[in-house]
């Protein structure tokens, strides 16, 4: 196994189709052909289902794509640090996170970082589903999440907590404005319309919630983004599920109403790639981004928010 197959075998499998990568990576498909097969010889491993419509990776395929991602990025990560030299940070890194976060965090994170490294690059990506799979498979470096990892694959540190309430139009007789709202329960949450996100991922903590109380959500909408959910809440279609940070300033404003969820919080923990070693640059960024949630909510720039880290 050499780094010309690993690169081969990655560029396969994001083409899906030998033809494809070999148009892409410049070099023959005989060629890429060997190389896939001498891959499989050496790992005594069958990578990819091949039919009609190109190729898919098998189990083995799938556990390989994500190391070999991770190696892959790790020497480009060494080599830019070693050509910069000792003095200056170098690399590249990826981050996801839900919009409400990003919102919150990625232009402080970016203004600090500018300052103390500016030879790093930053991939910012908003989203809730899939941040897991991203983050074993190599995708994303950092990763700040309200789900969890059953494969092992995916290593997290806690951030932060924050309330959720329930989202309603303005003058909804149940829910009132701002911070005096009373709290209600997640059951009487429970018994209203909901527009809620989509993907299972994303919703994961809520229904790992109603198993517990045995109750299942009434939702007919589904929604990707903030700004979606919070119009189809305005007219009316129903309620939402959101942590306050997400819609302080509206119902502050009297825009919305609101009511925390009594007992009921999102645990926000900083997930990055286990089982392998992290580049330099990725490590400063997981530390500015612990360092910051701090400095935001001690700000109240998270209202609700309380920190969770060790």
């Amino acid at each position: 196994m050499d780094l010309r197959q690993l690169r081969y075998f990655v560029a396969i499998a994001e083409a899906g189709s030998l033809s494809a990568a070999a148009d892409g990576l410049g070099v023959a498909q005989s060629a890429l052909s060997r190389h896939l097969a001498g891959l499989e010889h050496a790992l005594g491993a069958r990578l990819f289902d091949r039919g009609r419509r190109g190729v898919s990776p098998t189990g083995a395929g799938v556990v390989l794509l994500g190391r070999a991602r991770a190696i892959l990025a790790e020497i480009e990560a060494t080599r830019a640090e070693l050509t910069a030299g000792a003095g200056q940070l170098r690399g590249r890194v990826a981050i996801a996170t839900s919009s409400s976060v990003a919102n919150a965090l990625y232009g402080p994170l970016a203004l600090r970082l500018s300052r103390e490294h500016p030879g790093l690059m930053l991939d910012f990506h908003e989203g809730q589903d899939d941040l897991i799979e991203r983050l074993a498979q190599g995708r994303l470096d950092l990763a700040i999440v309200t789900t969890s990892d059953r494969s092992g694959l995916v290593s997290f540190r806690p951030l932060y907590a924050e309330p959720v309430w329930l989202i309603g139009p303005a003058g909804d007789s149940m829910l009132g404005p701002g911070l005096s709202s009373e709290s209600i329960t997640l059951e009487q949450a429970l018994g209203r319309e909901l527009v809620l996100p989509v993907g299972e991922a994303s919703l994961a903590w809520l229904h790992e919630r109603c198993r517990m109380l045995d109750l299942v959500p009434r939702c007919r909408l589904h929604a990707e983004s903030l700004d979606t959910i919070r119009e189809l809440v305005r007219l009316g279609l129903g309620c939402a599920l959101l942590p306050y940070a997400a819609m302080a300033p509206e119902l502050t404003a009297g825009t919305f109403a609101g009511a925390p969820i009594q007992g009921f919080e999102l645990v926000r923990r900083l997930g990055t790639p286990r089982g392998r070693g992290h580049g330099r640059a990725a490590r400063v960024v997981a530390d500015a981004i612990t360092d910051e949630v701090t400095r935001l909510i001690r700000a109240g720039a998270i209202p609700g928010a309380r920190p969770i880290g060790p």
